[in-house]
């Protein structure tokens, strides 16, 4: 994801109730919010995902897992697909699997796992009914 759709991941998270609690996620959190003054990086922002991540599973049951297969085209490359688990009250029936953002077998492959946790989570958010 560019700035700009980490941007919109962050105002998402924010709407849905979302609320960092460790120093370096509030910050990154307010960068992502508009916030000028902050030097953020790369693990800044795998750290709010994973943040995001727990407070998916711990406050609405909603798991998003990142899987790989090793060579599903036969090219060599390890690819990630997201898969998610909802067990809470939600729009979908309770205890169900879902694919969440896509994967190889739908042409939509991540070649990193950061990049599959930010679709998985995205996806994620968008089935909280607030």
């Amino acid at each position: 994801m560019n700035n700009n759709e980490l941007q919109e991941l962050a105002k998402l998270a924010e709407e849905k109730g979302f609320k960092p609690h460790s120093v370096s996620t509030n910050y990154t959190n307010k960068y992502l919010l508009g916030g000028k003054n902050f030097f953020i990086n790369d693990t800044c922002i795998f750290l709010w995902l994973c943040e995001v991540q727990k407070w998916l599973r711990e406050v609405h049951g909603i798991y998003v897992n990142s899987e790989h297969d090793l060579n599903p085209k036969g090219d060599g490359i390890l690819y990630y697909t997201n898969w998610g688990f909802i067990n809470a009250p939600t729009s979908e029936p309770r205890n169900t699997w879902y694919r969440v953002g896509g994967g190889y077998s739908e042409n939509e492959e991540f070649k990193t796992y950061e990049a599959a946790l930010e679709i998985g989570v995205q996806e994620a958010l968008k089935l909280i009914n607030n």
